[in-house]
């Protein structure tokens, strides 16, 4: 955060999880009010998306009983809702500013100019396009675009897998936004590690305007699990 405030870059925290309602988990309930706090004390803005997600059944906007992530309908309501957010700091703007030889060759994890139709064994294919920086996009980033900055981090809830690359949120909001530039650099199982090093190694370079940071209750267990020990 002090990164971000020293570049005028304006962070939201989304608490975006499928673990809602009669699918919520003992680490979404006992993890989102510390979270939360912190939130407040570093002047973050939290926006929890739950009472939204939960007004659907799992049925409707997953893939669930095959897989918990969001399906197309999923990834519409967010969409939605990031809109939202969107709308209320569409004027926002931050001081980065790098020349093209600054920049990294990469500015996400994903093998770069890929084109394929994956499952993940789950028997849900979907079409995965990554651009030539190696982000979930069906183009390559626009330094030229003199338009709002939006950069979606987070974890697989941004990453929307078992879905195309055009029914996911990056798409569908560019489509909403042509002057904006919408970027995404979401991976499965990123957590607070993550992406902290992802900004200041690689996307910091996006120049974003505006970070909407998807996360919830799953940071906690995955730093103890799967970085500490």
């Amino acid at each position: 955060k002090s990164r971000l405030d020293k570049n005028n870059v304006m962070l939201v925290y989304c608490w975006i999880t499928t673990e809602v309602g009669v699918s919520r988990t003992v680490v979404q309930r006992e993890t989102k009010d510390f979270i939360r706090k912190i939130c407040q004390e570093n002047n973050i803005e939290f926006v929890d998306f739950s009472e939204l997600i939960a007004q659907y059944t799992p049925t409707e906007v997953t893939h669930m009983p095959v897989d918990g992530h969001f399906n197309e309908k999923g990834a519409e309501i967010i969409t939605e809702k990031l809109k939202e957010i969107i709308d209320t700091h569409t004027n926002h703007r931050s001081n980065l500013s790098f020349q093209a030889a600054e920049r990294p060759s990469l500015f996400g994890e994903l093998d770069p100019s890929e084109d394929l139709v994956i499952d993940g064994g789950k028997n849900l294919p979907y079409r995965l396009i990554t651009n030539n920086s190696g982000m979930r996009m069906s183009r390559a980033v626009r330094f030229n675009n003199t338009g709002q900055r939006v950069l979606l981090m987070g974890d697989s809830g941004f990453y929307f897998p078992f879905i195309d690359n055009d029914e996911t949120a990056t798409a569908l909001l560019q489509a909403q936004y042509p002057d904006k530039e919408i970027m995404n650099v979401a991976n499965y199982a990123y957590t607070i590690t993550d992406y902290l090093t992802q900004y200041q190694e690689r996307a910091q370079y996006l120049e974003p305007d505006l970070i909407l940071l998807q996360a919830s209750g799953d940071d906690l267990p995955d730093l103890f699990f799967t970085h500490q020990q």
